[in-house]
């Protein structure tokens, strides 16, 4: 457990999932293909295809979110998820199935009875289609 707060990951992740290092995470991405978990995981440590990190790794000019009507606003996890504009139909149904509970990136990214939901939102989105393909669905 010391290695784990040592980690330079341990800040990122400790409000995603304060049960880490535990075998939860294994148990929620053992019924998932590779796929969603793959993408579940890169959610969880912020190393996703957003221009966030795109950028930070030099593959995109900007980190500034591609979408219309997203003037100035980083494309990180948290607009994504939370705030873009362009994916509002898509957190709408997600607020349906779950109400409150998906305010939260705990919830979304690391409570089992949530992550199909989640996985719907990303497919829904279509943000994610050039890299995964139908996150639903092993292709």
């Amino acid at each position: 457990m010391k290695w784990w707060k040592k980690s330079p990951r341990y800040p990122k992740l400790k409000h995603i999932d304060p049960s880490m290092p535990s075998n939860k995470f294994l148990k929620i991405t053992s019924t998932l293909t590779h796929k969603q978990s793959s993408i579940l995981t890169q959610l969880r440590t912020g190393h996703v295809p957003l221009n966030k990190y795109l950028h930070k790794i030099r593959k995109t000019h900007s980190p500034l979110c591609p979408q219309t009507g997203c003037i100035y606003a980083t494309e990180d996890i948290r607009h994504f998820i939370f705030a873009c504009p362009a994916y509002t139909h898509a957190r709408h149904t997600l607020a349906r199935k779950l109400g409150k509970k998906a305010l939260s990136s705990p919830n979304l990214l690391a409570n089992e009875d949530f992550i199909q939901h989640t996985l719907t939102y990303l497919n829904n989105t279509e943000r994610f289609k050039g890299n995964f393909g139908n996150i639903m669905f092993d292709q």
